[in-house]
């Protein structure tokens, strides 16, 4: 049972991180959009870059909503 609460108290801290850099990238993409709508990068390694922070926090997401739910299952 112990274990239950420790998983969802990782997964509420993962959903934090996971906000923390999608905020990240949602300010950068804001800041460096062009009047097209285009972001745009200094160098292709830059953009590379900044879809995989973006991959990173999709998949951080998802694990953390499994935690969650393998930890409330054990909880109840």
């Amino acid at each position: 049972m112990a274990g239950g609460w420790l998983l969802i108290i990782f997964a509420v801290a993962l959903y934090v991180l996971c906000y923390k850099m999608n905020s990240k990238v949602m300010k950068y993409e804001f800041e460096n959009r062009t009047s097209g709508g285009v972001v745009e990068f200094a160098t292709f390694e830059e953009s590379i870059s900044h879809e995989r922070r973006k991959r990173v926090a999709r998949l951080l997401f998802s694990v953390a909503t499994f935690l969650l739910l393998i930890g409330i299952l054990i909880v109840a």
